[in-house]
């Protein structure tokens, strides 16, 4: 008897730590994607040895969040366009919950491995529409970033792909801490 045969029987609990588990056979991931229980199924879009049809049966969901999940989980960090498609056509849902624009696309750390692929034509988007705005007028209407700006353009100057004409226009900044990561910035891209 597989535990493929076996999902439709398993609680939710039993299912999560299935889905975490690395060496699992094709057939029971597309038995977990056939479950209804949709943290399951997110926690297989984090597996970073998920099988490609599963990957592309997941990106396929309606929905944005396991499309979150699996690029920040690196599983389509040699796929640019997926990144792509995912910051272009969830604006929308993006604007409502921007954390988690900032946790797909900028915010690199050992849970998060495929934020540092991120295309940088993405990433020259996001200053444009997620801090630009903050950055016009007089000195004074920058001096005080809200703390989410702040981290955005602490987010783009830790970037790998960070362009260099971004950390040009950040180095603007009033902020001297901001402007000293800027200028560190465009001395590593230089």
């Amino acid at each position: 008897m597989s535990l493929a045969e076996n999902v439709y029987r398993m609680t939710n609990e039993e299912l999560i730590g299935l889905a975490k588990n690395r060496f699992l056979d094709r057939r029971t991931q597309k038995e977990i994607v056939k479950h209804p229980y949709r943290r399951a199924k997110s926690h297989l879009a984090l597996n970073t040895g998920i099988c490609a049809d599963v990957k592309e049966y997941l990106w396929d969901m309606k929905g944005y969040t396991l499309k979150c999940d699996l690029i920040q989980s690196g599983n389509c960090r040699d796929q640019p366009d997926k990144y792509r498609e995912l910051y272009y056509e969830q604006q929308a849902r993006f604007r409502r919950s921007p954390w988690n624009m900032v946790q797909t696309f900028l915010r690199y750390s050992h849970w998060t491995p495929g934020t540092r692929y991120t295309p940088s034509d993405v990433l020259e988007s996001i200053y444009k529409e997620w801090v630009a705005p903050y950055f016009h007028g007089s000195p004074d209407s920058y001096k005080d970033f809200p703390y989410q700006v702040n981290y955005r353009i602490r987010g783009l100057l830790k970037h790998p792909n960070c362009p260099l004409d971004v950390a040009v226009k950040i180095s603007t900044s009033a902020d001297l801490e901001i402007r000293s990561l800027a200028f560190k910035k465009i001395a590593e891209l230089s």
